[in-house]
């Protein structure tokens, strides 16, 4: 198994906005959520149209998708593009473990050697719906029927799991739009977050911190996360790259 290059750990601060505050930031996370379902919608129709998923779009690319098209207009194109990215690696996370469950459905049946090894090849590449040719490793192109017999497995292999839902999805949010940083005079709060919202423009979210927290050895990253949990109450995940010390 092949290390991740990158190790991350993300530890929730709780956040203590006034009402006013509070109003704006969950506003800006229900209108962030309704955004990242629309774009994982028209993800998927993109992934079985052009068999994957993209990340990087130009600036008019959705604008034709009713759905997105009111998202960009209430939370803007930066924030658009953070929910783009956001949707896009959960997909990708999800289509991953999917591709364990095509392999294990190929070797366990009984299909010759020849085709289990084409459908291999398409899975190795995530070419199960791509509509371009897709090649052996000793050039030949893997034949048309086991491209069909790679969509059919695909499919069923989706229908048998739920897709990624992110109607209570957190907020991931870069520096564009949340820049943290540490109290230099309050006493009760040890963090200020500096957060766009969809309402009232950019606000500072006070934050506490605790010990676990402050002994966290690696680099803070530029990005935190935006959360409630099951009471609904707010907190902001900071991220820190720990590979440095795990390693």
């Amino acid at each position: 198994m092949t290390a991740p290059t990158t190790i991350h750990r993300t530890d929730p601060l709780p956040a203590f906005p006034n009402p006013s505050k509070d109003r704006a930031i969950r506003a800006t996370l229900d209108a962030w959520r309704d955004a990242a379902e629309a774009v994982a919608a028209d993800q998927w129709r993109r992934f079985f149209e052009k068999g994957r998923f993209e990340q990087n779009l130009p600036a008019n690319a959705e604008a034709a998708v009713p759905a997105i098209r009111r998202a960009k207009q209430r939370i803007g194109a930066e924030r658009l593009q953070m929910v783009r990215y956001q949707v896009v690696g959960t997909l990708r996370s999800f289509l991953a473990n999917r591709q364990n469950d095509f392999r294990r459905c190929v070797e366990r049946s009984s299909l010759d050697d020849a085709t289990k090894h084409q459908l291999h090849t398409v899975n190795r590449r995530q070419a199960w719906f791509d509509p371009r040719d897709v090649a052996m490793p000793d050039g030949t192109a893997v034949l048309a029927d086991a491209r069909k017999l790679g969509r059919r497995i695909m499919r069923h292999v989706l229908s048998r799991h739920r897709r990624p839902s992110f109607k209570n999805a957190n907020m991931v949010v870069d520096q564009r739009q949340a820049v943290l940083g540490r109290a230099q005079t309050a006493t009760t709060y040890d963090y200020w977050l500096r957060l766009g919202t969809v309402d009232q423009g950019k606000v500072n979210v006070p934050l506490r911190s605790y010990p676990y927290h402050e002994a966290r050895e690696g680099s803070r990253c530029q990005t935190v996360q935006v959360n409630t949990d099951r009471d609904g109450r707010l907190s902001v995940g900071v991220v820190t790259d720990v590979t440095g010390p795990f390693r």
